[in-house]
């Protein structure tokens, strides 16, 4: 290790990578921070602002690239940089664990899930998709996902038995059907109207879920979807995501399709734990960079990636890769869009 202050640039964003450690962390990286300023280099009056004075730094080579570890064991927790200090405020995930099996299979799914339905057809298994609708804490319909939620009704014998009705029925309902409408009425289903037109139904059904108090008992929520048809409403799904975190912080939001299970992974270490029928069936998986590239290393994949390139677009993304084990680790420097196949279907 030495000591001083280090003024190496990384070859692929104008902004100095940097990890910071707790006092007595292990080697491993517990947050990995990115902070961007506003000059090419790491300058003294900059850890100055920071209270860093001689922050000592290790210099790792990997693959040409030149990453800067200042560790400051001194460092109070209170003292850490918040999301303020990171671009865009994206802030960084402390080694999340995910464990996505009950969401891929309708088994062992805990009691702090929301379902949220949008305005797809209802492709999903039969039996799983009643098992996670009756089993979640709140249930949603999003405007036209209304008339989706009562033509499955409609479309199995005892339908009306079968499914809980909806807890909450949201959207600007230019797309919900009179007839529709009038059976969740009849249901005595909250309606809530959202009108506003600067964000999408999948978006406002996020705010109403927190303006009826439910972010206090909700830990994951569940929109199923499709990943076909419009590419449009496919983005600004996606968009939702990156939202999400402002709207129910600490609460985990995937989009569910009939084959397909995806969600976002903000800047940070991630454990994601595989089925080992994925695994045996080699399932793909991808990582899509969304909004701005980013250095990603991973561990477990059938082709893994090392950090020496920037996923990208217009360069590389990771798409059709599959599994080597069942445990993926993922270490990014910005959010990566994480997909994994559910089925064989359209492998």
């Amino acid at each position: 290790m030495q000591g001083g202050l280090c003024n190496s640039v990384c070859k692929y964003k104008q902004s100095t990578p940097f990890t910071l450690y707790r006092k007595n962390t292990p080697a491993k990286v517990q947050f990995k921070l990115l902070a961007v300023y506003g000059f090419a280099h790491l300058s003294a009056a900059a850890h100055t602002r920071r209270g860093q004075k001689n922050v000592p730094c290790v210099r790792l080579n990997c693959c040409n690239h030149v990453k800067c570890l200042h560790a400051c064991s001194n460092r109070r927790s209170n003292n850490m940089p918040n999301d303020d200090d990171m671009p865009n405020g994206a802030g960084v995930t402390k080694g999340h664990s995910w464990i996505p099996t009950s969401l891929i299979d309708g088994h062992g799914l805990d009691d702090g899930l929301a379902i949220v339905l949008l305005n797809r057809p209802i492709l999903l298994e039969k039996h799983y998709f009643t098992t996670l609708w009756n089993g979640a804490k709140v249930r949603v319909a999003v405007d036209g996902g209304t008339n989706r939620w009562v033509d499955f009704v409609k479309g199995n014998i005892n339908g009306d038995q079968l499914l809980k009705p909806p807890d909450l029925v949201t959207g600007d309902f230019d797309s919900c059907n009179q007839e529709a409408m009038q059976y969740v009425e009849q249901l005595k289903c909250t309606i809530v109207h959202t009108p506003d037109q600067n964000a999408t139904d999948f978006t406002k059904s996020l705010k109403v879920l927190k303006s009826h108090g439910y972010d206090k008992h909700v830990t994951r929520v569940l929109a199923l979807c499709e990943s076909s048809g419009r590419l449009d409403q496919i983005m600004a799904n996606i968009n939702t995501l990156f939202l999400a975190d402002t709207i129910l912080p600490g609460v985990d939001v995937f989009l569910r399709s009939s084959n397909s299970l995806s969600w976002l992974l903000r800047p940070g270490e991630h454990s994601i734990d595989i089925p080992q029928r994925l695994v045996n069936e080699r399932i793909w998986c991808s990582l899509v960079p969304i909004g701005q590239g980013c250095l990603c290393t991973t561990e477990g994949l059938k082709w893994n990636l090392d950090g020496s390139r920037s996923l990208q677009f217009g360069s590389i993304v990771s798409t059709s890769n599959t599994y080597s084990m069942n445990r993926v680790r993922i270490t990014t420097d910005g959010p990566l869009l994480w997909s994994m196949g559910t089925t064989p279907k359209d492998m």
